[in-house]
């Protein structure tokens, strides 16, 4: 029998269940099945068995199968009478005669079967549907202490008319589906809310009852379930992914998504803890003993994933047309699910959310009244983040009576926790992450996607005036009036380097494209190139008559350009640290920087043509400028936008930059008011050449 054969060689299969109609010999072929133990076990193994008959009352009720089991046990490996004496001594006679006897008995068989001394061991129970009496508590111990011990295997017969294994089964393959495609483990609550079959079930201890159903494959602690390896769910979606994902795994992610947008629906409400006072903050919110949102916690964080997870699957479409689901929770729970994510401390992971939900819908693009609505919910958890993160019920208050509506303006995120003024940012170069330098002498380093601070780099003793990604993102420099350079590891957020060596304060740094070398510009009047490896200061760069403010790598890291307070751009060498040129642009210009190709400069006010300025060394800056510049850019006055050196646009006072920069058709200007202007210009060839609009 191949079924018998795999049951008996293969570790994890635990229990071999035989069914079939009445009379048709399961009786018989499980006394072969002893027989065939008996003769062919090792002569350590244990062998119990019992037969249950529904015409005799002393054999056909649970409490007797455990005593027939442990019997035969016992006068195998008579060192495991010592679990019954335990007991016995405490409660004498009474132990097996009054109505705690299923329980006595439950407990000292648990503890056989988890005896590290007991052998391999074969446990037979045949007609199983005529233990009459407590069956079901029977069959729940067969199902739960299979596994737990692995050197036990459970042989049981029974008629098919209660399918008894299948519908077990059923059970297990929804919740190992399930467990599969969660985000991170789930709660015993959670997977409760999360598979419809279950949703009645309040007992714990029945709901772990079933979880041992899936044998060794996953454990609980802490009431978190977990697979007990990773092999598991690799496993899961190989080979026996049809058993468990029947319809794809998409349509496995959409039930979470469902059910997650069901249970919220029922069970968010305002104010779900009671708090009452909109001004207690989430440092003062305690988790109530029983916590409304322990079952629908994993929903509110991660629904957005596995409805994206499922995208375009066909079961779920009329989800994305107005008046579906989506539509429905965002129009009437939004507000509840916002409190919710911040009693959760997970108002970040919301933000991510709605970014990916927006995107998804933009993809499939059925609906554009869905669209607009997503896209004002994740502007309205962008702007108000920061309070409701803080203040969980200010989502009712503040958020709404200071709701700007369809008026949001570009600022996508206002992103606070200096104390002081931010005097420096810096994106790393795969944009995930935002860092920022302040006067209150900290680096805090922000994710994009969620505006999360991931970290805040303590170490600087003033003022940190400029901060770099190395263009692996791997490291970040910063530059501090404290006259040091720091370098920090991303990974760990500890400081690798500090680098000594100007005599002022710092006020740029940057990385080289192969990030080998680290430059900062200094107060002192000097570039320092250093080796990022070793944090040793390969040579000082000197020329400038001021305070240089910014430095910057040519694309193949064998230039430095550094622009000075002196009205002076000077390119250096690499490899040599000599003055390949000096440009005098006759205005100070806070950020510099090479074009792609290292024929071009980026100024404050426009681009400069390397090669066309060669001759230029020590040039006056009023006869200088308009021979250099090149396409759009800004008069050294700051009062015309010019193209190709001729004045194009008057900027009115109001509208002239104290900060500006210019790359390509595009100019940006920051004004004293704290606004910043963008224009974009082009040119119509048709009308005029020089023709601009």
């Amino acid at each position: 029998m191949p079924d018998f054969q795999q049951w008996r060689n293969d570790e994890e299969k635990q229990i071999l269940w035989v069914k079939g109609d009445p009379r048709k010999g399961k009786t018989m072929l499980l006394c072969g099945i002893v027989n065939e133990l008996e003769n062919t076990k090792a002569k350590t193994d244990l062998l119990s068995y019992f037969f249950c008959q529904a015409t005799d009352l002393r054999i056909s009720n649970a409490t007797a199968v455990l005593q027939g089991l442990l019997f035969l046990l016992i006068n195998q490996q008579p060192s495991l009478v010592s679990h019954i004496r335990t007991r016995h001594d405490h409660a004498g006679r009474t132990l097996f005669e009054d109505a705690n006897t299923w329980y006595a008995l439950y407990e000292i068989f648990t503890n056989i079967l988890q005896d590290p001394s007991l052998s391999s061991t074969f446990l037979v129970i045949d007609s199983l549907d005529e233990c009459v009496k407590d069956m079901p508590k029977l069959l729940d111990f067969i199902v739960q202490k299979s596994s737990i011990s692995p050197s036990v295997k459970w042989i049981t017969s029974s008629r098919s008319w209660p399918d008894i294994e299948e519908s077990l089964e059923r059970v297990s393959c929804k919740v190992l589906a399930l467990i599969a495609v969660t985000y991170r483990p789930i709660t015993l609550k959670e997977l409760i809310s999360l598979i419809e079959t279950l949703e009645d079930m309040s007992d714990l201890e029945s709901l772990r009852d079933i979880i041992s159903l899936c044998g060794s494959l996953l454990t609980v602690r802490k009431d978190t379930i977990y697979f007990v390896h990773q092999s598991v769910k690799d496993y899961l979606f190989g080979k026996v992914s049809k058993k468990f994902f029947p319809s794809g795994e998409r349509e496995a992610h959409y039930i979470v998504f469902s059910r997650s947008l069901q249970v919220m629906s029922r069970r968010l409400q305002r104010d779900i803890y009671n708090l009452e006072d909109p001004g207690v903050s989430i440092d003062q919110v305690e988790q109530p003993k029983q916590d409304p949102l322990a079952a629908v916690r994993y929903s509110c964080i991660y629904w957005v994933d596995h409805l994206y997870a499922c995208s375009r699957n066909a079961s779920q479409i009329n989800d994305y047309q107005d008046s579906g689901v989506v539509d429905g929770f965002i129009r009437t729970k939004y507000l509840y699910w916002l409190e919710a994510l911040s009693l959760c401390r997970n108002m970040s992971h919301g933000v991510v959310s709605m970014a990916k939900l927006q995107a998804l819908f933009e993809e499939i693009g059925d609906t554009a009244t869905l669209i607009e609505l997503v896209r004002d919910a994740r502007r309205f958890i962008m702007y108000h983040k920061w309070i409701i993160d803080n203040f969980p019920l200010q989502a009712y208050a503040s958020a709404l009576l200071f709701n700007i509506g369809d008026n949001w303006g570009a600022c996508l995120q206002t992103l606070e926790g200096h104390t002081k003024g931010v005097q420096s940012v810096a994106f790393s170069h795969d944009s995930t992450w935002l860092a920022s330098a302040s006067a209150d002498c900290t680096v805090k380093i922000w994710d994009i996607a969620s505006g999360e601070c991931l970290q805040t780099l303590e170490g600087h003793k003033a003022w940190i005036w400029s901060v770099a990604f190395s263009h692996d993102s791997s490291q970040l420099a910063s530059g501090s009036t404290d006259h040091a350079v720091k370098i920090w590891d991303m990974a760990s957020g500890k400081c690798l380097y500090t680098l000594n060596g100007h005599r002022n304060s710092v006020y740029s740094v940057a990385f080289s494209h192969d990030s080998t070398r680290l430059a900062s510009a200094s107060e002192d009047h000097t570039v320092n190139i250093w080796n990022t490896s070793s944090g040793e200061c390969q040579y000082t760069t000197e020329g400038h008559s001021e305070a240089v403010l910014s430095v910057a790598f040519s694309h193949d890291s064998t230039k430095l350009v550094s622009a000075s307070i002196d009205h002076a751009v000077k390119i250096w060498d690499m490899a040599s640290g000599k003055c390949l040129q000096t440009l005098t642009i006759g205005m100070i210009s806070p950020k510099i920087s090479f074009d792609t190709t290292g024929s071009y400069l980026y100024t404050a006010i426009g681009a400069i043509n390397i090669d066309a300025s060669l001759s230029s060394t020590a040039t006056k800056a009023a006869g200088a400028q308009n021979s250099r510049y090149q396409g759009w850019a800004l008069s050294l006055d700051r009062a015309w936008i010019t193209y190709k050196s001729m004045n194009r646009v008057w900027i009115p006072l109001e509208y002239r930059p104290s900060r500006s920069t210019v790359l390509g058709t595009k100019s940006g200007i920051g004004v004293g008011s704290g606004k910043v202007w963008i224009c974009d210009f082009k040119i119509d060839n048709a009308l005029d050449s020089r023709h601009s609009t």
